[in-house]
C-alpha cells in the first residue's frame, strides 16, 4: 500500500443512524483528482481536495486518458505505446492492453465493460468484464469515425464520443442493457472536440480544444448548445466532483482550472512548466450500507476505491466517535446494539 494511505487526510464520509429497524444514510465528499499528464512528466498525478499535488505513478510515454472502474481500479490510456495500463492500488504499472492506435479516450459502463476511443485508426474498442474480471481481447465495437477522443456515459447508458476532426458529438444508444454501435449525430458544428463529462442533471459537456480561445459547450439533451465557459487555452479533459463543479485540464497553461456551476472560474493547481494536463478522474465518493437483524448492526462499507484506508466509527451523539474496523474496503463489521440505547450513528472515514 502506498505510504500516503497512513496519511489521517479525510477524503470522505457517510454516515448512517441506526434506529431498532431502521437507518438513513447521507454522504458528503472530499474527493482525490487523478491526472494524467502527457508531456514533461509523462505519469500519473494525484491531487488532494486542497490542491496539494504529488507522483502517483511515473514511467509512462504519454498518458492521455483516465477511467475508474466500479471496484476502483484505475486505468491510463498512453497513446506513444499505444496501450493501456492498469495502475494498483501501490502505484505499481500493469500492461492491460497493448497493440492499439494512439487511445485517447476511456470509459467504463455500469456493467464493467471498458471502451476506448482508438484515435489512430477511427475505431471504438470494447473489453468485456464477466465476473469482475475484465478481458483484454481487442473487440471493435463501432468504426466510421474520424478523430475519437472523449467518451462519457449518460445516466441511461448511452456512449458519447467526441470526433475531434469531424466537430460532432455522436451517440450510441442503449436498449435493454445492448448498446448499439450505429452512430447517432447528437451534436455537430464543434471546434476540435475533445474531453466529455456529464454533471448530475444529466447536460453534456464538451471541451473545444481550440488553442488560446478555447471554450466548454454546454449541450443539453435536445441538442442546444451554449458557451458554458470560453477563455481557455487548449481545454482537454473534462471531469465533475461531488458538489457540481467542472474540472478542466487546460494543456497551454499547464494548469487544472475549476468552474463552478455558475461558471465562475478560478485556477485549482499549476503544474511544473511543461507539464501538460490531459485526462482527468476523481475517486468515486464512498457507499455506507447497513441493516438491523436482531440487535446487530450490519454495517457494510463499499467505497469503490481499494487506493484508500477506511476506518468504520459509531456514535451515540454524532459529537464522540469510537473506532470499530480499519482496512481497505470493500469490507463488513457487526456491532451490537443495546436495548438501553437503541440510536446509533455509524460512518467511514476514508483517508490517503
Amino acid at each position: 500500500m502506498k505510504p500516503q494511505v497512513k496519511r489521517a487526510i479525510l477524503w470522505a464520509t457517510a454516515i448512517i443512524c441506526a434506529v431498532v429497524f431502521l437507518f438513513q444514510a447521507s454522504v458528503t465528499s472530499a474527493q482525490y483528482l487523478f491526472v494524467a499528464d502527457y508531456n514533461n512528466f509523462n505519469g500519473v498525478y494525484e491531487i488532494t481536495p486542497t490542491g496539494s499535488q504529488s507522483n502517483f505513478v511515473s514511467g509512462l510515454y504519454d498518458p492521455t486518458a483516465l477511467a475508474i472502474n466500479n471496484l476502483g481500479s484505475l486505468f491510463v490510456a498512453d497513446a506513444v505505446s499505444q496501450s493501456i495500463y492498469k495502475i494498483t492500488p501501490a502505484g505499481v504499472t500493469n500492461a492491460f492492453a497493448s497493440g492499439l492506435h494512439t487511445p485517447y479516450g476511456l470509459a467504463f459502463d455500469s456493467a464493467g465493460d471498458l471502451f476506448e476511443s482508438d484515435y489512430g485508426s477511427n475505431l471504438i474498442y470494447e473489453f468485456t468484464n464477466h465476473n469482475s474480471v475484465l478481458y483484454s481481447n481487442l473487440t471493435v465495437f463501432a468504426s466510421g469515425l474520424n478523430g475519437p477522443v472523449g467518451l462519457a456515459f449518460d445516466k441511461s447508458g448511452d456512449l458519447f464520443e467526441a470526433d475531434f476532426t469531424s466537430g460532432n458529438v455522436y451517440e450510441f444508444t442503449n436498449h435493454s442493457g445492448k448498446l448499439n454501435s450505429t452512430l447517432g449525430t447528437f451534436a455537430s458544428g464543434l471546434i476540435r472536440p475533445a474531453g466529455l463529462a456529464f454533471n448530475s442533471t444529466g447536460t453534456l459537456f464538451v471541451a473545444q480544444d481550440n488553442l488560446s480561445t478555447g471554450s466548454v459547450i454546454e449541450v443539453t439533451a435536445s441538442g442546444t448548445q451554449s458557451t458554458f465557459a470560453s477563455g481557455l487555452d487548449q481545454p482537454f479533459g473534462l471531469t465533475f466532483d461531488n458538489a457540481g463543479n467542472l474540472f478542466v485540464a487546460v494543456q497551454n497553461k499547464y494548469s487544472i482550472v475549476k468552474i463552478n456551476p455558475g461558471g465562475t472560474q478560478s485556477n485549482f493547481i499549476t503544474e511544473a512548466s511543461e507539464d501538460q494536463p490531459s485526462g482527468v478522474a476523481f475517486l468515486p465518493a464512498p457507499t455506507v450500507q447497513g441493516g438491523v437483524v436482531t440487535n446487530h448492526f450490519n454495517l457494510t462499507v463499499s467505497a469503490p476505491s481499494p487506493y484508500f484506508s477506511a476506518v468504520a466509527q459509531s456514535s451515540t451523539n454524532l459529537l464522540i466517535w469510537v473506532n470499530l474496523k480499519t482496512n481497505l474496503p470493500p469490507f463488513t463489521y457487526t456491532d451490537t446494539i443495546s436495548s438501553a440505547n437503541p440510536h446509533r450513528f455509524y460512518r467511514a472515514l476514508l483517508g490517503q
